[in-house]
Order: structure tokens, then C-alpha cells, then sequence
């Protein structure tokens, strides 16, 4: 961006009927939860399905987490087939 901050976007303009659901990690450094909610207040209200701040885990764990598969796998196959 050449600037210590990249430049605004106007999430605003994201249409209420799109569904957006956000699983976060209480402990990620370069998604922390005071972002991951301004980025939730920046949204249409309408268009979040979902919230769900997974405790413990930070940026890399979504990744390369040993739980993933009992944790996260179920809750996105979910999210997917509509049942979140």
C-alpha cells in the first residue's frame, strides 16, 4: 500500500443479503478480536450469519492446528449445509 495502514474500504456496500460467517481466534495477533469486530461492525448487520471466536487459538492454529479436524472441520461442514 506504501502506508503503514492499508487504505479504507467501504464494507458497507457489502449487500444484506450476503452471507458471511466469521470464526475468529481469541488469540490471533494479525486478526485480533478488536479487528475481527470493527470488521463485524463495518459489515451490514443482515449479513453475518455467523460468529465464532474459537478460544486459544491464534492465526496459524487454523491452519496447522492439531485439533482442526474435531474442532473446526465439524463447525465449517455445518456452516456450508446451512445448519449455523
Amino acid at each position: 500500500y506504501g502506508t503503514p495502514t492499508p487504505p479504507p474500504y467501504n464494507l458497507s456496500s457489502v449487500p444484506k443479503s450476503a452471507s458471511i460467517s466469521l470464526i475468529s481466534g481469541g488469540r490471533d495477533a494479525l486478526a485480533d478480536p478488536p479487528d475481527v469486530s470493527l470488521l463485524a461492525s463495518s459489515l451490514p448487520k443482515e449479513a453475518i450469519r455467523s460468529w465464532q471466536v474459537v478460544e486459544g487459538y491464534d492465526h496459524a492454529a487454523f491452519t496447522w492446528g492439531s485439533d482442526g479436524a474435531s474442532l473446526l472441520f465439524p463447525l465449517v461442514l455445518k456452516l456450508l449445509a446451512g445448519d449455523v
